[in-house]
């Protein structure tokens, strides 16, 4: 019994310690975590801006309980959250706005769709590509025209149009090994952006190849050609697209900041009809940034997250722009009441937080380390609690005599000088026997009735049983004396017992 037993704990234990070994190569599913918010140190993340604003500015704190601050006199930063809000929290939103709040909003970087109709911010996704076109040897038709071959719905007239395409009255069969090494020859020695352009008839060739900026198409700018985004007009995703799918960057200028600075997007905004709106960043062809009031307060909307990310903070231009849309809404907020008010970087659109409110050493970056600790306290609970080898005899003396144990009894009321207590419990172990004995005719009281049970004389009756008795009450009371009173209250009880025996026979 002792072994199975012994074998179901060691296989608890066992399996315990192997579950904590897994757990530090595959964690428990639920905590996704993002790589694009403040407490993130990544590419995308925005560590460098809640550091540097810190440094900037009076008061600047994170929030990860409530969307809405408690105070309206404040700057509410919501940068690349993982959810946009709900219809309730856009109202609450806009009664944060309305009330004197300001509000900065910038998308996420992959899911960039958002709208919010009631502060008029409306961001709409677009997807750049460079196409590359690919061409394959065509067989020859009986109308002897070749066969449109490419990836990106470009079709190829002729041999001079692509000089990779092999001449239609060629019949398959006759190709020899030589003229397609030429060809591929040929087709590596070509850029792949100088693939042809004038795919149908009547359509102008690309005016300027040379510059790669020129063969990055807008999504909304779909055409017939080679150029627009594959599948017409079927949104597709970045699976679908593949490598193709690209950044658009572009070189911005800002009416707050001098220079230009790269702009990275992913997405295009739209300037809303009922507000007023103010450009703050454009690029080439698009208002990258932009500001308008709304009610008492107002809102800056920009059309990626990317000027706010740990990368573009390490670009002092980058930086400096992104510090100043802050400083912007930070000025228009002091002006309304003439004092301080406080930049809330807020996460709590984020999921990826979780683990900050559990507890930093089950964060991803220590979670290996308090999982081995972990390990270590199971493996010392399991080497404690286990029993190696037989059970080992019991090495305690046990006393097998009444001696010994009277003995022990005398000696530890010695080294204590408390032989009251003795003689308390010899008092109380007479008064059983005499109630046992005699009932309530005689008790310990009656020196009479005892001194005629006994034999001995009355006044030494009364004179030992009263010593006895004030020195059980008494604290602290020398051997010598108690085991004198023992010794005659022995003797007392022994002449009881004998006149008792003697009178029944």
């Amino acid at each position: 019994m002792k072994k199975s037993k012994l074998k179901r704990s060691d296989i608890f234990w066992g399996l315990s310690i192997a579950f904590l070994v897994i757990l530090q190569f595959w964690w428990l599913p639920g905590e996704k975590g993002s790589s694009a918010d403040s407490y993130s140190n990544s590419i995308n993340g925005k560590l460098g801006l809640y550091k540097t604003l810190s440094a900037l500015f009076p008061h600047v704190e994170r929030d990860v309980d409530s969307l809405i601050p408690a105070n309206s006199h404040s700057v509410l930063l919501l940068v690349s959250p993982e959810r946009y809000p709900t219809e309730v929290e856009e109202r609450e939103l806009l009664a944060y706005v309305r009330n004197g709040g300001y509000l900065l909003f910038a998308p996420a970087m992959e899911n960039n769709a958002c709208e919010i109709p009631s502060l008029g911010i409306e961001i709409n996704s677009s997807t750049w590509f460079s196409p590359v076109v690919t061409t394959a040897a065509a067989p020859s038709t009986s109308s002897g025209s070749s066969k449109e071959q490419s990836q990106g719905n470009v079709p190829l007239e002729d041999s001079t149009a692509n000089p990779t395409a092999l001449p239609a009255e060629m019949p398959e069969g006759d190709v020899k090994q030589t003229d397609v090494n030429n060809a591929e020859d040929n087709a590596a020695s070509i850029p792949p952006t100088s693939a042809a352009i004038d795919t149908r008839a009547g359509s102008e060739p690309a005016s300027d190849i040379s510059n790669p900026m020129k063969q990055i198409v807008d999504r909304s700018d779909r055409s017939e050609t080679g150029l627009g985004p594959i599948g017409g007009d079927k949104d597709l995703t970045a699976e679908e697209l593949g490598n193709q799918v690209v950044t658009k960057e572009t070189s911005a200028s800002s009416v707050i900041t001098q220079g230009s600075v790269t702009w990275r997007s992913r997405s295009t905004l739209r300037l809303p009809t009922e507000y007023h709106a103010e450009p703050l960043v454009t690029s080439d062809d698009a208002v990258e940034v932009a500001f308008w009031n709304v009610g008492r307060g107002g809102v800056l909307v920009t059309s990626s997250p990317d000027i706010f990310s740990n990368r573009s903070m390490l670009f002092p231009e980058s930086a400096n722009l992104a510090v100043r849309l802050v400083e912007y809404l930070y000025k228009k907020q002091v002006a309304e009441r003439s004092e301080l008010c406080v930049v809330i970087v807020n996460e709590y659109l984020n999921a990826s937080n979780a683990y900050q409110q559990t507890g930093v050493l089950f964060s991803p970056a220590m979670r290996i380390g308090t999982l081995q600790l972990v390990v270590l306290c199971l493996l010392s609970l399991w080497f404690g609690f286990h029993r190696f080898g037989p059970a080992t005899a019991v090495s305690d003396y046990r006393r097998r005599s009444l001696t010994d144990a009277a003995e022990s009894t005398g000696t530890l009321y010695s080294q204590l000088n408390d032989g009251g207590g003795v003689v308390r419990g010899y008092l109380e172990y007479i008064r059983s026997q005499l109630r046992r004995r005699f009932g309530g005719m005689v008790r310990l009281e009656d020196y009479d009735a005892i001194a005629q049970r006994s034999g001995l004389p009355v006044e030494q009756v009364r004179d030992q049983i009263r010593r006895a008795e004030q020195i059980a009450s008494s604290g602290q009371v020398s051997p010598a004396v108690a085991a004198t009173s023992l010794r005659w209250l022995a003797t007392l009880h022994n002449k009881l017992s004998y006149q008792e025996k003697t009178r029944k026979k």
